[in-house]
């Protein structure tokens, strides 16, 4: 995870000034790899889990995510996204690999 961290593309999903949840991307260079970062900053309801859409994806490719076994296109994980329960103060990684 590592590398795609301190080398990939950053993509900031979701501002926790707009929301009680803050996301993050790190999509690598070729696009094979992603680790999404959330966060819950503010105390909220455990029904407000957000859809968080994973911008930086090959929308052309298919991307399995490692924590849930589904697989979709890279413009599928944008658009529909994925939904992340977390209660206050707790966070998730969330990982992504391209299918062959």
């Amino acid at each position: 995870m590592r590398p795609i961290v301190s080398e990939g593309d950053l993509y900031r999903l979701r501002s926790p000034r707009d929301s009680k949840i803050s996301a993050l991307a790190y999509v690598s260079k070729d696009k094979g790899e992603a680790v999404v970062f959330v966060y819950r900053l503010r105390p909220g309801r455990p029904t407000d889990a957000p859809v968080i859409g994973v911008t930086g994806l090959d929308p052309e490719a298919r991307y399995e995510s490692l924590d849930g076994g589904v697989i979709r296109s890279g413009r599928g994980w944008e658009q529909v996204g994925i939904k992340v329960s977390l209660g206050d103060d707790q966070s998730a990684v969330l990982r992504f690999s391209r299918r062959r």
